[in-house]
């Protein structure tokens, strides 16, 4: 799949960021000018109807509750039975089964891939849509086929102003500040909590690239688990200088001091242990994607498979990502993560970097190192790395 250049209205990719990320909606004319989706109504009809794709049909009937959702895995006879207007399919992880569509996520990778989630789909008849809503995370909303009208309000809302429907959260008042309808090549960007509202006029397909945004009480929660594998951590409260008291209900304020010192002492990381925890926790997949080879390869298999010129591709469900911790590079895939030496940190950037690698540059990158070696046998052994051939591309 060809992509255009992004455009972002005359912005560097810098000053876009300055101006407007998590900061105020942006419209894009020809953002992506000339974009070809290569994708029919049809066979995104046909992904929904798959066991593993994550999919949804959202229709809005009128009432208090406004819209109805149900979740796929659907039927020919689901879709023969909807109206025709006023409903939505929604396809999440699209590049993650069609790895093609990765080049759509292409042209957004100058944010961090920690922070990028998936590429989602949205097919709508006429008058489609998934009501008026905000999203806790930013949004490229890219439009690829057809025309749709987006009202945006930056107000704030709260749950309060929210409908009585326990399965969606769509506002049951919105007023819209701006209105735009976009069509093929235009991108709408929205930061966290604008509230912003999409309407198909006719038959309309819309991507968007959605961006994570972990929240703080997950992290606390994965942080927890790191904590608790500390070798110090099965310690046990101890006070050899205990006195006596007048009332045995009474806890002294020194006690609880002294338990709070003992467990933030505990409750620390060391910055290169926080550093592979926190790699760890952003590149665990949202689903178990990647499944491991069926044959374990070795050195000497990868060495054949290298002169043979053989095509390394990376599987779009895979994360990837590296940091240099104090000294320490630290390279994560799939929430695993590894301590290397740096000689190997251009492999390491060329790895993450990109989905299709060469095999020259492979090896030259790679020199003689063992560890090298090693790296790449594990990453094809867990199916994060795969061979193509050159008759395959």
């Amino acid at each position: 799949m060809q992509i255009p250049e992004l455009q972002l209205n005359g912005l560097t990719h810098q000053q876009f960021l300055d101006e407007y990320w998590q900061k105020k909606p942006c419209l894009i004319r020809q953002g992506l000018p000339g974009l070809q989706f290569p994708l029919s109504a049809e066979e995104i009809a046909g992904l929904a109807c798959e066991e593993d794709v994550p999919a949804r049909i959202l229709q809005e009937t009128g009432g208090d509750a406004g819209w109805t959702v149900q979740h796929g895995p659907f039927s020919d006879e689901d879709f023969a039975n909807l109206s025709p207007s006023h409903w939505t399919l929604l396809v999440t992880d699209l590049e993650k089964h069609i790895p093609e569509l990765q080049a759509l996520v292409e042209p957004f990778r100058f944010i961090p891939d920690w922070r990028i989630d998936d590429l989602m789909i949205s097919y709508a008849v006429d008058q489609g849509s998934v009501g008026p809503h905000w999203d806790e995370y930013d949004v490229f909303l890219i439009q690829v086929d057809g025309k749709r009208e987006w009202r945006v309000d930056t107000k704030p809302y709260t749950d309060a102003d929210l409908r009585p429907n326990p399965d969606l959260k769509i506002l049951s008042r919105f007023n819209a500040a701006q209105s735009w309808v976009l069509e093929p090549g235009d991108i709408l960007y929205l930061p966290p909590m604008v509230a912003h509202y999409g309407i198909a006029l006719g038959e309309c397909m819309t991507c968007s690239v959605g961006f994570r945004a972990p929240a703080y009480d997950d992290m606390l929660a994965s942080l927890s688990e790191e904590l608790l594998c500390k070798p110090d951590i099965r310690q046990r409260y101890s006070d050899p200088d205990l006195e006596t008291r007048d009332n045995p209900g009474q806890i002294e304020q020194f006690e609880i001091q002294q338990v709070r010192k003992k467990l933030e002492t505990l409750m620390q990381l060391d910055d290169a242990s926080f550093a592979r925890w926190f790699g760890q926790y952003v590149t665990e997949p949202s689903m178990d994607w990647v499944m491991p080879s069926e044959e374990i390869l070795g050195s000497e298999e990868l060495h054949g498979i290298l002169d043979a010129e053989s095509q390394l591709v990376r599987s779009t469900a895979s994360r990837m990502a590296w940091t240099d911790s104090h000294g320490s590079l630290l390279f994560f895939a799939d929430a695993e993560s590894s301590a290397l030496p740096h000689s190997l940190q251009e492999l390491i950037e060329y790895l993450c970097r990109s989905y299709q690698y060469d095999t020259q540059t492979l090896q030259q990158l790679m020199g003689n190192e063992e560890s090298a070696f090693n790296l790449l046998c594990d990453l094809l052994n867990r199916g994060i790395l795969e061979i193509t051939h050159d008759d395959q591309d």
